[in-house]
């Protein structure tokens, strides 16, 4: 295996590309990343990775696998599990050559018969499904000899006979709906046996990389700069926040009540709503709170501040070292919900609580619905399954809708700045904005409404 680290952004973050069969760094060299380090695998010959020099000493790995990518992503990456925040596969499977569950053994077995230069342009054609595709693929074409790939196709022949599966962990699996290398409905068959949330685009099987890893990979650097500046205005203008803040501690109360907590741990403390609701409770505990931005208000006597990532802090957490782990409107922002709740449960001590506000797929649909980019975010059966698997009981899992209306689309887009919750996750701000100013859809009361979806989570270790 090769790796090449295309970006260096000297961050303490880092994603890494697991590319598929016949690749090498060429195809994503023109990729831009900016909030972490880039880094791209090819050539599957042989699966040595040295984890030790690749992840060196990153705070956060996320993993991005395409085609057999997944495969060997899912082989080399299993015993590391606890290294990687955010897991993204590809139009692949874990399975990868598989009539039912991958590429069908008599096109992976004729594609390995009749390779040569011409069949490969073939199949790099039918990868990339039109020719504008195509054109700009070729543009950065692999360099490698046909013989190099024919070797690495004989490889996975073998793997699949030694390890037919590769069982890790994937948070979403992205299926191509006119993929004509691995089929669409095997995967979907795979994705569903292994309990993974599955998102369908239209597209081939090569995906837009640069769509990919501004959808899926949080920019945490640049979030943190939105949240700093609305820091101000976030206690004046969140009104939805302090709701969903106030309900998540009205359902966590009931079963605060009969607790003597030492050590609380708060993620994502913002400008103190759900904390200053908890803190006189429990004035003899120790409560940390983590947030990206520095604290700008009055901490109680027991808290501690720290400016820093609250997954990177959970994942370095001592065991049994918290009794109440709390956190309202942030782990939307999360890479890796999964891990955050699996990391709590082995901070949290016996009959621990874990209580969480976050936001479903649909949330601010409205906004969704024109500019074409939404959250991507866990719904709520994976969060119960999330959950589940991490050893927890669900003691309250329920969702509801938070409105809030606004005479003008400017207004609108002013209540979204003041708060941070810009929402328009897109590659073009300004066509966003623009999408929003024509075209946002008014009620029948004449008014332009945002629609939250906070779901809310309650979980105990027993």
């Amino acid at each position: 295996m090769q790796i090449k680290k295309l970006i260096d952004n000297q961050s303490d973050r880092l994603t890494l590309i697991f590319s598929g069969w016949g690749m090498d760094s060429n195809p994503f060299s023109g990729l831009t990343h900016s909030g972490a380090d880039l880094a791209v695998a090819w050539d599957y010959r042989t699966l040595d990775f040295d984890a030790s020099s690749i992840f060196g000493a990153y705070k956060e790995i996320n993993v991005v696998a395409w085609s057999f990518g997944v495969y060997a992503a899912s082989r080399v990456l299993a015993s590391y599990e606890d290294r990687i925040a955010r897991r993204i596969a590809i139009n692949g499977t874990c399975t990868p050559i598989d009539d039912r569950l991958g590429i069908p053994h008599a096109i992976f077995d004729g594609t390995l018969a009749t390779m040569d230069e011409r069949n490969l342009r073939k199949f790099y054609r039918r990868m990339c499904g039109s020719s504008t595709v195509f054109a700009t693929f070729s543009e950065h074409m692999p360099q490698r000899p046909v013989s190099e790939l024919t070797d690495e196709l004989r490889t996975f022949a073998s793997y699949a006979k030694e390890m037919p599966h590769a069982g890790f962990r994937w948070d979403f699996a992205i299926i191509s709906d006119n993929d004509a290398i691995f089929p669409p409905d095997n995967q979907k068959a795979a994705w569903h046996a292994a309990g993974c949330e599955q998102v369908c685009i239209s597209g081939p099987h090569i995906p837009d990389f640069a769509d990919i890893l501004g959808r899926y990979i949080v920019d945490k650097p640049r979030m943190a700069h939105r949240f700093a500046l609305a820091a101000e205005s976030y206690e004046r203008e969140g009104g939805v926040q302090r709701h969903i803040a106030t309900r998540l501690f009205e359902m966590a109360y009931p079963y605060m009540l009969d607790m003597t907590p030492d050590s609380i741990f708060e993620a994502g403390y913002g400008t103190g709503m759900l904390t200053r609701m908890y803190a006189g409770l429990f004035p003899h505990a120790r409560i940390e709170l983590y947030d990206l931005v520095p604290c700008s208000w009055t901490l109680p006597p027991n808290a501690n501040a720290h400016t820093e990532d609250a997954e990177s802090a959970m994942a370095c957490a001592e065991s049994a070292s918290f009794d109440i782990v709390l956190s309202s409107s942030a782990m939307q922002w999360f890479s890796s919900p999964g891990a955050f709740m699996r990391n709590s449960w082995r901070a949290l001590r016996t009959g621990g609580l874990l209580a969480i506000s976050t936001f479903a797929p649909d949330n601010l649909n409205g906004l969704c619905a024109i500019t074409g980019r939404s959250l991507a975010v866990p719904s709520t059966e994976s969060l119960r399954l999330m959950a589940s698997s991490a050893g927890f009981s669900i003691l309250e899992l329920s969702g509801e809708s938070v409105s809030i209306g606004f005479d003008t689309p400017a207004e609108l887009l002013n209540h979204l700045k003041l708060t941070g919750v810009t929402g328009l996750n897109h590659p073009s701000p300004r066509t966003a904005i623009r999408q929003i100013m024509e075209s946002y859809p008014r009620e029948s009361d004449g008014k332009l409404y945002l629609t939250y979806k906070p779901i809310y989570i309650i979980l105990r270790k027993q």
